[in-house]
This record gives C-alpha cells, sequence and structure tokens, in this order.
C-alpha cells in the first residue's frame, strides 16, 4: 500500500510538473505576442513589462531569446527625460513632486533620467507654498535626456501690479471746441474789421477827390458818386459784421468750460499808417 501510494504521489506531482510547464510556455507565449503589440503602439514601458515575463528561466529557450532581443532595442528606442526645477530667483529646487500625465513619477529632483513613451505628455511640478507648474510636452522616440524644467513664481507674482489711482481728469473736449470756435469768430471778426477799415479809407478818400474836384454843387458824374457811397456802405457793413463776429467770439470765450489753469487772453489794437491792427494775445 506504502508502495503504492509513493508511486501515485510521484504521478500526480509529474502530471502536476507537466501542467505548470504547459501553463508557463502559454504564458511566455501570450507575453511576447502582446509585447509586439505594445511596441507597436509605442507603449514602450508596458512592452518591456511583457518582455520580462516572456525572458524568465521557465521560458523555451527560443521565446528567452527573442523577448531579450526585443527588450535590447525597446531599451535603445525608448526615451528618457530629466526633470529639473527653479524658484523665481533663477536656484534650484529639490523637494518638488513630479507627475506625468496625473501619474506621480518622483517625489523630488535627483538628476536621474526617467524612461517614457514616446509622445505627448502632461508634466505638472508641485513644491509646497508654491503655485503648481504645468508644461506639455512632445518627447520623441530614440530622445535621451531630454530636460524638461519648470520655473516656479511665488503667488500672485504673475499679476500686474495694480494701477494707481486714477487722476481726476476734467473732460476738455468741449473747452477745446469752443475755445478753437471763439478763436475762428475773433479771428473771421477781426479780418471784417480790417476789410471794413481798409473801405471806409478808401471810401472817404474817393468821397474828398470828389468834393476837391466838383465842388458842392453836385455836378461829379453819378456813376462815381454811386460808386463811393456802395464802397463806403461795404465799409460799415464790412466793419459792423467784424465787429459781430468779434464780439460773438468773446462772448463764445467766455462761456467756455473752465480749465484747472487759469487762462488769459487780451485784445491789443495798434495804430498803423493808414488805419489799425486788432490782435490777441493769451495761453492756452
Amino acid at each position: 500500500m506504502r508502495r503504492w501510494l509513493g508511486v501515485s504521489w510521484i504521478v500526480l506531482v509529474a502530471v502536476a510538473a507537466g501542467e505548470a510547464r504547459a501553463d508557463d510556455k502559454a504564458a511566455c507565449l501570450a507575453a511576447s505576442e502582446k509585447a509586439q503589440q505594445l511596441r507597436n503602439a509605442g507603449k514602450l514601458s508596458a512592452a518591456r513589462a511583457e518582455l520580462t515575463v516572456c525572458g524568465r528561466p521557465e521560458c523555451p529557450a527560443v521565446v528567452r531569446q527573442d523577448c531579450a532581443t526585443w527588450m535590447n532595442e525597446i531599451i535603445a528606442s525608448s526615451p528618457s527625460v530629466v526633470f529639473d526645477a527653479k524658484d523665481g530667483k533663477g536656484k534650484d529646487l529639490v523637494d518638488v513632486r513630479v507627475f506625468v500625465d496625473d501619474k506621480q513619477v518622483a517625489d523630488q529632483i535627483d538628476g536621474k533620467p526617467i524612461q517614457l513613451d514616446p509622445g505627448q505628455h502632461v508634466f505638472r511640478f508641485e513644491s509646497t507654498g508654491l503655485p503648481p507648474v504645468e508644461e506639455r510636452v512632445v518627447i520623441k522616440q530614440g530622445e535621451k535626456n531630454r530636460i524638461v524644467s519648470a520655473s516656479f513664481r511665488p503667488a500672485g507674482a504673475d499679476r500686474p501690479p495694480p494701477p494707481p489711482p486714477a487722476a481726476p481728469v476734467e473732460d476738455s473736449s468741449g473747452r477745446t471746441v469752443m475755445t478753437v470756435a471763439s478763436i475762428g469768430l475773433i479771428g473771421i471778426g477781426a479780418v471784417g474789421l480790417g476789410v471794413g477799415a481798409v473801405l471806409g479809407l478808401q471810401a472817404n478818400s474817393t468821397i474828398n477827390d470828389l468834393k476837391s474836384t466838383c465842388g458842392v454843387t453836385q455836378t461829379c458824374p453819378q456813376g462815381d458818386v454811386d460808386a463811393a457811397e456802395r464802397k463806403r456802405n461795404l465799409a460799415i457793413g464790412a466793419a459792423v459784421a467784424g465787429g459781430a463776429f468779434v464780439a460773438g467770439g468773446v462772448v463764445l470765450f467766455l462761456l467756455r468750460p473752465a480749465a484747472p489753469k487759469a487762462t488769459a487772453i487780451r485784445m491789443e489794437i495798434s495804430p498803423n499808417p493808414g488805419g489799425a491792427s486788432l490782435g490777441l494775445r493769451g495761453a492756452f
């Protein structure tokens, strides 16, 4: 009975070992096939994990050899990054946690490379007391020791300083318009007064000449007399219109909105040979 039990136990162990070897072989083949699929998809980190499975001693020699070759190729083509972090003064920071695609990969900056899959990644750097920094970087296959850096700034450092309190500014548009209009009116009026003065002098000169040549008997040619009268009437009209424009300009100037600085203006009349000149002097 003992002998029969011993033989049965040996048979069971052999059967179990055979089944285990069969399971191991199937697992090795499955890991090898999945590693190739992951490698083609660019998921090199996951492919390395599967190649570790099919490279075990219990796997068939042929499978182990293929997996070892593929592992070397993937290691050679896998990109790697090195993290760097600095404060607002450009000094190195060490106590910084690093996340890649929301997965923490480092709890401090140590200068050692980390292998990643090629493609786009979001790197987030976190340090106590500082706002987190995110960088979106495209890592290329075969790129080694790519430096991904973060520059930390104190909270609120990126905000522009508040503008200084605005000083009350007086709206000077209406004042400017009225000042320009008043100067224009006064200028037109001055021209009218000048024209009236010139025409008036010419008319008086003509009338005096007629009186001296024709006498008071009104025997002068009627056309010359009418021309002299029209010139005198024009002189009067120009003088009246010029005076009205000047008066309107002065009134408009006086009624313009007040300015922070005092504005002084004065009218000057200067005599000159044959008449007079009208001028304005002031600061605006």
